[in-house]
């Protein structure tokens, strides 16, 4: 079963005004998080945090929770339920896509095949999979899984575990994310998917193998967990980050369908009239000519 078929066929995405968030430290180079905040009332009463998989699967199949991969180092992880957290709040108050909650698995023995959107924070630490491992997270992404590779040691062309990895998975040639990439166009228009850092995002390159155009993987390394938490970013980038992350997640319940040709017209208007508003605050905003 596909899931972003059974997770995402038919909803209805609604339009919200930005909402600026507080909380904001110096943003430095991947920051390790604080003590997680208290998380507001209305979060605490319908978004549970699991910091691993329970025994009682069945929530997760009745549920549409937002998973990450546990790292081996716990200040990284609990900036993902942090971040996971806050975006999926938003997701409840801005659109009709309401996760049920955020879950940690364990990626050598947790069943995947519950969740569309899986974050996997890539560190220096990070080892390599087992076949085991390898084969699961294979048939993950043929059967609609998406995986978000955010790498918080470095850049992405430093990283030897994630090299490995993408070289074990086989996974077709990553390209550049470019401006009309159903990424970019599925909740938000946004020509980028920033974070923390606003660094290039790569996805996977169409596979004709599969018969359509896909997106399993992207890569990155602007610490979006950091960013979606509100913690280490000011209110605008917070906002900026939060407007990709609910991009990646529609992305993952629907897949590339924002590219058929009946949305075409109305995405090239929305964005016509997106750069129109640009261009008008920019020209409100540049200072009066001086006198001669």
């Amino acid at each position: 079963m596909n899931l972003r078929s059974a997770a995402g066929g038919a909803f209805m995405l609604l339009s919200a005004a930005a909402m600026p968030l507080n909380g904001w430290a110096a943003p430095g180079d991947n920051p390790p998080p604080e003590p997680l905040q208290q998380a507001p009332a209305q979060q605490k009463e319908f978004l549970p945090v699991h910091s691993t998989m329970q025994t009682d699967i069945g929530q997760y199949a009745n549920g549409m929770f937002l998973a990450y991969v546990r790292t081996t180092n716990d200040s990284f992880n609990r900036m993902a339920e942090l971040g996971l957290k806050n975006l999926a709040f938003e997701s409840h108050r801005r659109s009709t896509m309401e996760p049920t909650g955020v879950v940690g698995v364990d990626i050598e023995n947790d069943d995947l095949s519950f969740f569309p959107f899986l974050l996997f924070q890539v560190t220096n630490d990070t080892p390599r999979l087992s076949d085991q491992a390898r084969l699961k997270v294979q048939q993950y992404l043929a059967n609609g899984g998406e995986i978000f590779f955010d790498v918080l040691s470095g850049r992405v062309n430093e990283s030897e575990p994630l090299k490995t990895m993408l070289n074990d998975l086989q996974i077709s040639q990553p390209q550049l994310l470019e401006e009309g990439h159903a990424l970019t166009q599925s909740f938000y228009l946004v020509s980028e998917l920033p974070g923390i850092h606003n660094r290039p995002v790569w996805v996977e390159s169409d596979n004709p193998s599969m018969g359509e155009s896909t997106t399993s993987v992207i890569i990155g390394s602007n610490n979006w967990a950091g960013a979606w938490s509100g913690r280490f970013t000011e209110p605008e980038v917070t906002e900026k980050a939060l407007r990709a992350g609910l991009n990646m997640f529609s992305f993952s319940l629907a897949g590339n369908y924002k590219t058929d040709p009946v949305h075409e017209e109305t995405i090239t208007m929305k964005r016509e009239n997106q750069r129109a508003a640009e261009r008008r605050d920019a020209e409100r905003l540049a200072p009066a000519p001086s006198g001669e």
